[in-house]
């Protein structure tokens, strides 16, 4: 394979790759081939492909022995199983934290300081902050400065991420100052480690509003009667919304401040 398991974040797409590379210099290597070696039904090899079946605990390591993985890698699909099976986003952390500790060094590097990027609400904040406030290395006044107030240790380490990153650079003013760079992230990234961001924003949200005076926060609610076929069209009003907000917050010469905003729309009843 020209790529290692460790390069996946669903195992079956590997097994797809496997196939087709097996299948182009074999002409034997079909789903009934697979199906013979590893225990499987071959029409459950087919919906393991198309990712509307798992393969079974019980033939794991058949799978295993049918692609000749090496210690590390036997490890690596193990856990992106258990990782494609999790059912709440508690599991599909704890098991994509395990998924990089097994990555090279040298390969994790980035994603391991992309996925910490969105795993902590203050290094977005702090970003954000250093947009329009100069920071000099006084990390107790940029503890304080942030709120919910975070530890000194805490501002260095965002500090020192977001330099890794390139998002933020020392200039020769000792001043710390954004680069205007984007963060690159990847599948990997989107289906974890935003989600890890947004559990906690939602969680602050909720705290805001025993934290905040009522003049210095918005917070409500509203329950809606909708018929699902026009949830594409609420979804494009909502994200007209943070557009436009976006777009004021661009046209803004003098901010003084941070605020995070939470737009959560979800369903309250099964449909019929």
């Amino acid at each position: 394979m020209k790529q290692s398991i460790t390069e996946y974040l669903d195992y079956r797409d590997y097994l797809v790759d496997f196939y087709k590379e097996k299948r182009a210099d074999s002409s034997y290597f079909t789903y009934r081939f697979i199906a013979s070696k590893v225990g499987v039904d071959a029409s459950h090899i087919a919906k393991i492909f198309s990712k509307k079946r798992h393969v079974p605990d019980k033939s794991v390591s058949t799978f295993i022995d049918l692609c000749k993985f090496n210690k590390r890698d036997a490890e690596c699909f193990r856990l992106l199983i258990k990782f494609n099976k999790a059912k709440t986003e508690k599991e599909s952390k704890q098991w994509y934290e395990c998924i990089l500790a097994l990555k090279d060094v040298t390969a994790v590097t980035v994603d391991k300081a992309q996925y910490e990027f969105f795993n902590k609400w203050y290094y977005i904040a702090v970003l954000v902050l250093l947009e329009f406030h100069e920071f000099d290395g006084d990390y107790k006044w940029l503890a304080h400065k942030v709120t919910p107030q975070i530890t000194e240790n805490e501002a260095k380490q965002a500090i020192e991420l977001l330099v890794e990153l390139d998002l933020i650079k020392k200039y020769q003013n000792g001043n710390y100052r954004p680069t205007n760079k984007n963060i690159t992230t990847g599948d990997t990234i989107r289906q974890v480690a935003i989600k890890n961001h947004q559990q906690e924003t939602m969680k602050m949200a909720s705290e805001s509003l025993f934290r905040h005076k009522l003049q210095d926060r918005n917070i409500s609610t509203v329950t809606l009667a909708i018929d699902h076929k026009d949830l594409p069209a609420i979804d494009e009003i909502i994200d007209q919304f943070r557009q436009t907000l976006m777009r004021h917050s661009e046209e803004t010469t003098k901010p003084d401040s941070v605020y995070q905003l939470n737009v959560q729309l979800f369903p309250m009843t099964n449909k019929e």
